[in-house]
């Protein structure tokens, strides 16, 4: 049969998302349309209360509750539940799919709401799974109801593989239209079940069952093609970050470029490939050191200069001086030419508002972490202040073209370079601004923040959301190379960038020529 044919010819599509997962659920579609075995008209048909005329031949369409009882679990008292495993275990909608349960009940129940290992049970709420239960004796908790008491003309098996093609897709259906879904006795009784002669189910129940043997097969296959890519990837990476100098990286990037077919299938996980980058540049490894550069020692007394003068005219404040680096606030060495500083040495570091002031329909716009997205400003969703709110934000942080403005809350990170006039105000977001624009490159600070986003996340992390302050921008610690080098690594990062980007429409292509190559086989299968 056709689906036989698809599944030997599957490594054509498994580049497409969820193919595997859709593989399944075209099974369970052909199983209960009558597609998946042929049919013998003369076997007798199943008794019926209702038929439909699309039903293949011998078949019939009848309301779940009349082959069938169900049965609604009980509203135990939460008051007796324990996980000292005292009394009898309780089965839970979150539990359906396990082979044992967390939650035990040490109350009294009556014996009709006892399940045997092996029954039928549906969750009621949520993905509406339908699976068999698999652990022990044990109770049936409310919002799970089972199915039992078969008449002799059903095989349960075709009911649970039925049952669980009609639940996904009213499960696809109603995550579009609302947020919580809930299915009520009523509704599970009057599940229309196409019902074949108990020897086609038999039948369609033992061809299920061998081609869900083989997609777990080909799904295992794809993991150890995944643990294959995933290792060699790790190794080409390591490689690359190991390298002492632009040389040795230059060959071990070619090396990843030239196979780059089997380090990635998705276009996610080019990502790390980028951070890699981001990590070699401002170690200094993506480009040679030029011995005729001017040193940064150089350009950081230049930098102080200036920010001694701002300070002089007023235009700043001067700050409390901050202690020395320290070795071990340092995670690499520099190359020869370079200087640890903290940003603020180098950078007039503020940040916006903390507060929030009056919305208002028309107005200034108020940007806040959320408009900082992969290195773009996204004003589409913003919300607006009034000119008077927007002056007094300014007077502590202005926001100025060729600035760099970088997420302080939730998402840190995500740092942006103001590429237009700004006429807005920023809330939570750290400003860093320049003291004289001829000693500073903006996207080399870019490159730095990207590199090191993940870092300070992880020092954020422990509160109710994620925040670094404006004193730990300030102290950060800040590899200052050479200008010249800044321009070339800047140069360097977005050839590579590019290449990354290439790289990363290809893996998209293949996967959109996958994902329209599987549509249009499953479309042909149900249609033929």
């Amino acid at each position: 049969m056709l689906i036989d044919t698809f599944i030997n010819s599957f490594e054509l599509f498994h580049n497409a998302p969820d193919s595997i997962q859709r593989l399944r659920s075209l099974i369970l579609q052909l199983a209960v349309r009558g597609q998946l075995v042929e049919q013998e008209c003369s076997e007798s048909r199943a008794t019926q209360s209702s038929s439909s005329p699309q039903a293949p031949c011998g078949w019939s369409v009848v309301p779940l509750g009349t082959i069938l009882e169900v049965q609604n679990g009980f509203a135990f008292k939460s008051a007796r539940f324990n996980t000292a495993r005292v009394g009898m275990p309780l089965i839970r909608i979150r539990d359906i799919g396990n082979t044992k349960t967390e939650a035990y009940y040490d109350g009294d129940y009556r014996e009709e709401f006892i399940v045997d290992p092996g029954t039928l049970l549906i969750g009621m709420d949520g993905n509406f799974n339908i699976r068999r239960w698999q652990g022990p004796r044990a109770l049936l908790n409310q919002r799970v109801c089972r199915l039992w008491r078969f008449r002799e003309s059903t095989e349960p098996d075709f009911v649970l593989l039925s049952l669980q093609q009609y639940l996904d897709v009213i499960h696809k259906e109603s995550k579009n239209y609302t947020t919580v879904k809930h299915l009520s006795s009523k509704q599970i009784k009057a599940i229309p079940l196409p019902l074949p002669p108990l020897a086609e189910q038999h039948r369609i129940v033992e061809k299920v069952d061998s081609l869900m043997k083989l997609c777990d097969e080909l799904e295992e296959k794809q993991g150890e093609q995944k643990k294959v890519r995933v290792a060699l990837n790790k190794a080409a990476l390591d490689s690359m970050l190991k390298a002492k100098s632009a040389p040795s990286f230059n060959r071990a990037w070619h090396r990843i470029r030239d196979n780059f077919d089997l380090l990635y299938d998705r276009p996610e996980t080019v990502a790390e490939l980028r951070q890699s980058i981001l990590q070699l540049a401002v170690q200094g490894k993506l480009v040679p050191q030029d011995p005729n550069d001017e040193p940064a020692s150089v350009l950081l007394e230049r930098i102080r200069a200036e920010k001694e003068q701002l300070i002089k005219d007023g235009q700043i404040k001067k700050q409390k001086p901050l202690p020395p680096i320290d070795p071990s606030e340092v995670p690499f060495d520099l190359p020869r030419g370079w200087e640890w500083v903290r940003m603020i040495e180098s950078f007039d570091v503020r940040d916006g508002t903390h507060d929030t002031p009056k919305y208002v329909t028309e107005g200034y716009p108020l940007v806040t972490s959320k408009n900082l997205y992969t290195g773009y400003l996204d004003l589409s969703n913003v919300k607006y202040i009034s000119e008077q709110d927007h002056l007094k934000i300014a007077e502590r942080s202005f926001v100025e073209k060729g600035d760099v403005l970088f997420a302080m809350i939730g998402s840190i990170g995500n740092p942006v370079i103001v590429d237009t006039e700004p006429n807005f105000s920023i809330k939570n977001v750290a400003l860093f601004k320049y003291y004289n624009r001829r000693y500073s490159v903006p996207k080399y600070l870019r490159v730095y923040l990207a590199s090191c986003a993940e870092k300070m996340r992880t020092a954020s992390a422990g509160g109710v959301q994620s925040f670094v302050s404006l004193t730990f921008l300030r102290k950060y610690p800040f590899p200052l190379p050479p200008l010249r080098e800044q321009h070339r690594i800047v140069e360097k990062v977005d050839s590579l960038m590019n290449l990354c980007d290439e790289l990363e429409m290809k893996l998209r292509q293949s996967q959109t020529d996958s994902e329209t190559l599987l549509t249009a086989m499953i479309n042909s299968i149900l249609e033929h």
